[in-house]
């Protein structure tokens, strides 16, 4: 966050950072020695941890989804370093730079040109590379994630979506999962007079490409109560995807996304999010700009063909913290 003088200090230090790295040995071994510390915190955050082995056993060790280890950096040297450094930053056309907030456009734009414009192309283009396995494990799973320290169970159960999602669906899948969320909190409430932390949300483990999405259904119980639960939470999404949300609860999730994203559209981080993912990946703006368009006219069909057709309950995981 910075003003007009600011702007043009940080595009300075984009272009040194291009056109003049530096890589000393004093640097390297203060690199590696800070990496190695974050490391060894790493290993003793249970939140860290239960979040690294997630996403190992639901993609089944992807070796490109593999988190950073202290055996990676044995194997870094100062030389390698230089090399991979030189190939990835050789091209500034596969990078972008967003600026959102108030500014003048007209002030900074010799700073732009100065230093940005000016960044000269010497590498070769990247290319994102394209999973064609499935990544997710067949049938059902369930696991546990040891973690001494929580005096709770938290519990993930994860459903790979079983059609292929275009970004312009997205806002209708953020819809389903409020209508889910909303289900099973009131449900909690009304039986257990507890939402037992319930969420729902979606990911695309292979972001920025759209493939091979999931969404997981979250909550915390007591460890004694921990399995039991699972097996109500399962029960109910099978009835409930069997008989479909009711009206009342596709309008209130309605109503709940559309006031999440007139907040989130007065953010400027938010909006430095959307625009890279436009500029790199082709997302189109026009879709966060239509969303709430988009969400009015979705209607109770809509959303119930999405939660029945979307998840199968042949095909999930459960991953459980064991204290």
């Amino acid at each position: 966050t910075e003003d007009n003088e600011g702007l043009e200090v940080f595009f300075r230090l984009i272009n040194l950072y291009f056109t003049r790295p530096k890589f000393t040995v004093e640097g390297f071994k203060a690199v590696v020695n800070r990496t190695e510390l974050n490391l060894n915190k790493k290993n003793v955050d249970h939140e860290t941890k239960f979040e690294e082995y997630f996403k190992r056993f639901n993609t089944q060790s992807l070796p490109e989804l593999l988190p950073l280890s202290a055996a990676d950096l044995k194997n870094i040297d100062l030389v390698k370093s230089k090399q991979l450094n030189t190939e990835a930053f050789g091209n500034p056309r596969e990078f972008v730079c967003v600026v959102v907030g108030s500014f003048d456009v007209e002030k900074i734009k010799p700073a732009i040109l100065n230093y940005l414009a000016s960044i000269p192309n010497t590498g070769k283009n990247f290319s994102i590379k394209t999973v064609k396995q499935n990544i997710f494990p067949n049938g059902i799973s369930q696991t546990s994630v040891p973690q001494h320290r929580r005096t709770e169970c938290l519990t993930r159960i994860t459903f790979p979506l079983k059609v292929s999602l275009a970004n312009n669906q997205i806002s209708q899948l953020e819809i389903a999962c409020q209508v889910i969320e909303y289900h099973f909190k009131k449900n909690f409430i009304d039986q257990m007079q507890t939402t037992h932390g319930f969420d729902v949300a979606y990911e695309f483990p292979l972001y920025p490409t759209l493939q091979q999405p999931w969404i997981t259904l979250q909550f915390i119980s007591e460890p004694e109560l921990c399995q039991n639960l699972i097996k109500i939470v399962l029960e109910e999404f099978k009835q409930f995807q069997s008989k479909g949300p009711s009206e009342e609860e596709v309008k209130a999730a309605k109503a709940q996304q559309i006031s999440s994203d007139d907040y989130w559209e007065n953010d400027n981080s938010y909006w430095v999010m959307v625009l890279s993912n436009y500029y790199l990946w082709d997302f189109s703006p026009m879709n966060i700009i239509n969303t709430k368009k988009n969400i009015e006219n979705l209607n109770h069909k809509n959303i119930v063909e999405i939660i029945k057709t979307y998840f199968s309950l042949e095909n999930y995981t459960i991953i459980s913290s064991k204290t």
